[in-house]
C-alpha cells in the first residue's frame, strides 16, 4: 500500500479533458510514478507513450536538483488508470480573521465545485505523459540524496483507459504537449540564464568589456547574424555567446569543468573570471593583429558594414566567419600553441570571402550570402591553409568534398 493516498486538488476542464491539479513530493514521485515498461508489457511502437529517456539528460536534471539552491520545475502531466480514484469537493468558508468580502452564492458554488480532495485507492497506475525526464531526474537525485524527498512538484492528473482507444487518446495528448511546447530561444538564454556560465560571460563582455562599450558595435538581434541594414556592428550578442563556447577547450585542463557542465550549472566565480579574461584577451589580440579590426574599432570608426559587401567581404566581420576563425584558434591552442601564436598564424591566410577559393565553402557568390552550414568546413579550410589538419578525419573529408564541388562550379 502506498504511503500517501489523499491529495488536495483543483478540478478543472479543457476541451474533452477533465484534470486535477495537485502536488507530489519527490518521495511520491519515486513511489507512485512507474516507467512505461511497467505500465505496458508490450513494447510495440504503437503502444509507446513515453519517449526513450536520454541518460545524459536525466543525469543533468539530477545534478541540477542536487546543486542548485534556486531549483524550480514546470508541472508534470500524469496519466492515471486502474484502481478507484475519487474526488470530493470541500466546503469553502470565508476566513473571519482577515478582511474579506462576503462570497455570493454563485462564487461559493464555483469554488466548491473546483476545490477538493483527490483520493487514490493505492492500486492505480501512474505514468508521466509530459515530464518523463524530470521524473527520471527526480528519482535519480532522491537516490543520491534523501534530503530531497520532501520537496514538491506540481502535478496534473488526467484519466487514462488501458484500451486501444484510451491509448490513442493519451498518445495524442502526449504529442500535443510535446509539439506545442516551445523550446527556449537562444536569445532568451543569453539574456536571462544565470546557470549557463557562457551566457553569464557573454552579458559581462557586452556590459563591461571596453571594446564593446556597453553594447556598441554589437547587434542585439534574435539570431547570430547581423541584419543587412546594420552597418556599425562587428558581431552580435548571440555571436559572442557562441564564440565563447568555440574558444572553450574541448578537453579542459585540470580545474576547468567540461563544456557541458558550464552550459547547465553555473561555475564558480573563479571559473567565470577565467573564461571572461580569456575572451577579453582574444578580442584584444584580434584588434592588435587584424588590420580590419583596427579600422572598425579605431577612433575613425570605419563602418563594419564596409567589410560585408560582395566586393569587400571579410571573414572576421561575419559572425559565422568569426566562429570558424575562433574554432581554428582553439584547435591550434589544443595542439600546444599560445593564443597569440595561433592568431598570428591564421591572420597570414586569405580571409577575404569574395575570393574564389572561399566560394561555396562559406560564401555563395550567386545568391550573395553566407553558408552557415559549412562553418566547420571553413574552420578546417583555415587550418589547411597553414598546413594543419582539421579537428577530425571526417572534417577533412567533408572539406575535400566541398572543394571538389566548388571546382566543378567555378
Amino acid at each position: 500500500m502506498k504511503s500517501r493516498l489523499l491529495f488536495p486538488a483543483l478540478r478543472c476542464r479543457i476541451g474533452e479533458w477533465y484534470y486535477y491539479v495537485t502536488y507530489l513530493t519527490f518521495a511520491d514521485v519515486v513511489e507512485w510514478i512507474k516507467p512505461t515498461e511497467e505500465v505496458h508489457k508490450s513494447k510495440k511502437l504503437s503502444e509507446w507513450i513515453q519517449r526513450i529517456l536520454n541518460s545524459k539528460h536525466t543525469q543533468a536534471i539530477a545534478d541540477y536538483l542536487l546543486t542548485q539552491p534556486e531549483r524550480f520545475f514546470n508541472s508534470i502531466v500524469v496519466g492515471v488508470y486502474g484502481g478507484q480514484p475519487t474526488w470530493a469537493s470541500i466546503r469553502v468558508s470565508v476566513p473571519t480573521t482577515i478582511e474579506f468580502e462576503q462570497l455570493s452564492d454563485e462564487q461559493e458554488i464555483e469554488l466548491e465545485s473546483s476545490i477538493g480532495l483527490l483520493k487514490l485507492s493505492g492500486n492505480e497506475n501512474l505514468f508521466a505523459i509530459d515530464g518523463q525526464h524530470r521524473v527520471a531526474g527526480i528519482k535519480k537525485a532522491v537516490k543520491e540524496s534523501d534530503d530531497l524527498s520532501k520537496e514538491e512538484i506540481c502535478a496534473i492528473f488526467v484519466g487514462h483507459e488501458n484500451t486501444p482507444t484510451g491509448m490513442e487518446r493519451t498518445r495524442r495528448l502526449f504529442t500535443t504537449l510535446n509539439k506545442t511546447a516551445k523550446k527556449v530561444a537562444i536569445a532568451d538564454i543569453v539574456a536571462l540564464d544565470e546557470d549557463d556560465g557562457f551566457a553569464v560571460v557573454a552579458r559581462r563582455l557586452v556590459d563591461d568589456f571596453k571594446l564593446f562599450a556597453q553594447g556598441e558595435r554589437v547587434a542585439f538581434s534574435p539570431s547570430p547574424a547581423i541584419p543587412p541594414s546594420d552597418r556599425t556592428s562587428v558581431t552580435s550578442v548571440i555571436g559572442i555567446y557562441q564564440l565563447i563556447q568555440d574558444l572553450y577547450p574541448q578537453k579542459p585542463e585540470r580545474g576547468l569543468p567540461k563544456k557541458s557542465e558550464v552550459l547547465r550549472t553555473r561555475p564558480s566565480d573563479r571559473i567565470i573570471e577565467t573564461i571572461y579574461n580569456e575572451n577579453c584577451q582574444y578580442w584584444t589580440l584580434l584588434i592588435e593583429l587584424i588590420p580590419e579590426y583596427k579600422e572598425v574599432f579605431g577612433d575613425n570608426q570605419l563602418f563594419a558594414g564596409e567589410y560585408r559587401s560582395k566586393e569587400r567581404n571579410h571573414l572576421l566581420l561575419r559572425p559565422i566567419g568569426q566562429r570558424a576563425f575562433a574554432g581554428a584558434v582553439q584547435v591550434l591552442m589544443s595542439r600546444g600553441r599560445s593564443m597569440r601564436e595561433s592568431i598570428e598564424l591564421l591572420r597570414s591566410v586569405n580571409l577575404w570571402l569574395h575570393s574564389k577559393e572561399w566560394h561555396y565553402i562559406l560564401w555563395n557568390p550567386l545568391q550573395e550570402r553566407m553558408i552557415p552550414a559549412n562553418r566547420v568546413a571553413a574552420e578546417t579550410f583555415l587550418l589547411r591553409q597553414i598546413e594543419e589538419k582539421g579537428k577530425s578525419t571526417k572534417n577533412d573529408k567533408r572539406l575535400d568534398e566541398l572543394i571538389a564541388s566548388r571546382d566543378q562550379q567555378i
